[in-house]
Parts: C-alpha cells; structure tokens; sequence
C-alpha cells in the first residue's frame, strides 16, 4: 500500500505543479532546464540535489583553478538544502604516502568546501583497495563531517522535509573486485529487502545507483534494473556510472534519471569517450510530494581547465542533446556508435583475470552491435567461417580420395 500512495503522491505532485519540461530558467549564473514541475527555485519547497561520479585520480588541479571552481559551484549548491554526491574514487591515503595523502585532502575540500553532505559509496571502484580502504575512506569522510550511504553499516540516508522523512539509499550493479564480506550494498536481493526494511515508515524512497554502460542510450540491463527497482517501491530513480548524460524519463508514472554524467573527473578514460559536462538533478519537495524535478548543467574537464556554467550556445546543444537521450528505447543503444567503440576498447583491454566478469548477456549485446553497425565484419566472418569449413570438407575429400586410389 504505502509504494501506491507514495507513487499516487509523486504524480498528484508534479501534475500540480504544472508539467514544464522544455522550460529553461537561471540561477545567477548557472542555466537550468525543467523536467518536471514549475521553473526556478520557490519558497517552501525542499530541494535535493544528486551529482554524479567524483574521480579526481591521478593528478591534481593547482589550489587556486580548484578553489575558484569549488567557490562557484558552492555559491550554486547553497540554494539547495541537501547535496549529495557520488565518490566513485577510494580514498588513497591509506598507502601514506605524501600524494596520496594530497589527493586525500583535495578530494575531501573538493566536496565539503562545495557544501556537499552525503557521498555514495555503492560503485565498483568501491573495494579496489580492499575492505581497510572502505574502513579508511569512511574514517575520512566521517571526520571532514560527510555521512556516507551505500554500505551494508550504513545503507540508507534519512531526511526530513517538513513534517515528512524521505529516504535515500545507494547501490551499485557490478564491482571490480569481490566483495566476500559484503560491504558495499549492491543491486541484488539481499540489499533491496536490507533497504526496504530501513526505508520503512518513508513517504518518498529515492534510489541513488550506480548503473551504467559505455553508451549515450539506455541498455537492456540497465532497463531491467530500473524495472527492479521500481517494483521494490522506489519513487524516483537517479543512475550514475555510465558517465554520460542519459536522459530523463517516466516509468511505470515514476521518473527515472538514466545517467547524469560525472561531477568532476580528471581520469582520462583512453579510447572509451566520456561527456564533457556533468548535471545536477535537483528534485524539490513539499513536504512528501515530489513537486520539481530540473537539472544544471555544467562543464566538468577539470584536466583541461573546463569547468563551470555554459554559455547560451553549449546550453542549446545540452537541451538537444538531453531531448534526444530521453528515451528508453533500448534499441537506441544497439544502433550507437559509442557503445560499439566502447565494446571495441573493453576487447582491446582484456585480460584473463577479467574474464569471470563476463556475462552471457555481455555476449549477446556485443553481438548485436556488431551486426547493426557493422554488418561487414558479420560477412567477412562468414566467409572467413565459410572458407574454413570448405577447407576442411576439401581437406578431408581429397584424403579419401588417395585412400581409395591406394
């Protein structure tokens, strides 16, 4: 009964408050698109903003490029009563040594001096330094005063708005290493019915996952697991981890944010091409009614010195582009050039230890790629298998053929 009411809730709010999608707005500086609900920010109304993947790695921004960005975004943030943020990077620290311990200290001001307060930690970087780093980085965040959700110790984060609590949880689809003591919450049964117990008595549950694949459209996969969530009772759905922007459409009468780009990186990603702007999506509430859905985008190339507002023009091709991504057709992501680049890259990267995080529908998808986008290989590997098998027939003939002259 209460997902009914609480999905009830979220259409009855935005219907409400007036469908915009297609209105833009600012605030100051920052240009902002409306998705769901009236434009621009209103009194009264409870804001949540989601960023996505942090990952400074690497190298490091000189102080003064860092602070002036962190300045500008905060001066943003600042409109919104809750920020939380997706730390795809463990902290590295914990080796002791002196960069290591710099990049520690300039991921932590990177967020807080932001005004960040809760960092995902569900991802599949969450146990590349084992479960001492998940120990450390909690350490960490918990001393620079950020709550961290994600993790079986802490799977959901409880917020009050008005006279009403809305839930948020954190959890990833894949990990790169095991995880034999479950740590980090991932998208399986056994998480979902942890965080639907912790989530109990919540007038709106919102799912903060990280979901995703190297494509500008939406995979089958990721739709399944969106499905999934939305039959566990979630009411609004924001995705991370494939980091580019994915759109933003209803399911089922629930919205769902299928990919928000990253925050700020500067990993560079080799031959797999990544969006150059990030967004927070902002989602506003009126005491349990989801009223507002909108997103700021912004560039997030910290490498390159990129980062901060668009201007009108790199705004116009954002709203193109989100329009166009808006869509769960998954036959979209067979037909898209960066999904067969990516497939082209992850083949070109693989070892044997890697083999084991393959699945059968990894195969599947790969082949259907190939055979929409490049129907030549799928012939030149015909004939290719064509001449190998006459070869063979031709091979073995001819064999019998001199035994029967003998």
């Amino acid at each position: 009964m209460r997902s009914i009411a609480a999905s009830i809730a979220v259409a009855v709010g935005l219907l409400s408050g007036g469908v915009a999608h297609g209105q833009d707005f600012r605030l100051g500086e920052w240009r902002a698109y409306a998705l769901m609900g009236p434009p621009g920010v209103r009194e009264r109304i409870q804001y949540v903003c989601f960023s996505g993947d942090q990952g400074l790695k690497d190298w490091l921004p000189q102080d003064g490029d860092l602070a002036r960005y962190v300045a500008n975004e905060a001066s943003l943030l600042s409109r919104f009563q809750l920020k939380l943020v997706n730390l795809e990077a463990t902290l590295p620290g914990l080796s002791g040594t002196a960069p290591d311990r710099r990049t520690d200290d300039v991921i932590l001001y990177s967020l807080t001096a932001a005004g960040y307060q809760v960092a995902g930690r569900a991802n599949n970087h969450g146990l590349d330094l084992g479960p001492e780093g998940v120990r450390y980085t909690d350490r960490r965040l918990a001393d620079a005063g950020l709550r961290v959700i994600g993790e079986r110790t802490s799977p959901v984060f409880h917020w009050q708005a008005g006279q009403s609590r809305i839930d948020i949880s954190a959890m990833a689809d894949v990990m790169d290493r095991p995880d034999p003591g479950h740590l980090i919450l991932m998208l399986d049964d056994e998480s979902l019915a942890l965080v639907k117990r912790e989530m109990n008595g919540a007038a709106i549950r919102i799912a903060f996952v990280h979901l995703g694949s190297a494509s500008r459209f939406v995979s089958p996969h990721e739709h399944s697991q969106v499905e999934r969530l939305l039959d566990a009772g979630f009411d609004l759905v924001v995705c991370t981890g494939s980091h580019f922007i994915k759109g933003f459409v209803m399911e089922r009468g629930r919205p769902v944010a299928y990919g928000i780009g990253d925050h700020l990186t500067s990993i560079s990603y080799g031959g797999a091409d990544t969006e150059p702007i990030g967004t927070h999506l902002v989602a506003g509430f009126d005491g349990g009614r989801l009223v507002q859905i909108f997103v700021v985008p912004y560039h997030n190339d910290l490498r390159r010195g990129q980062v901060g507002p668009l201007d009108d023009p790199a705004f116009a091709q954002f709203v193109r582009t989100l329009r166009e991504r808006s869509i769960s057709d998954e036959s979209k992501y067979y037909g898209d050039g960066g999904a067969l680049k990516a497939m082209v890259h992850n083949v070109a990267r693989l070892r044997l230890s890697t083999l084991t995080q393959l699945r059968p529908r990894h195969f599947v998808y790969a082949a259907r790629i190939v055979v929409r986008q490049r129907p030549g290989w799928v012939a030149a590997a015909g004939g290719l298998l064509a001449a190998a098998v006459a070869g063979v027939v031709f091979g073995r003939r001819s064999a019998r053929l001199r035994k029967d002259k003998k």
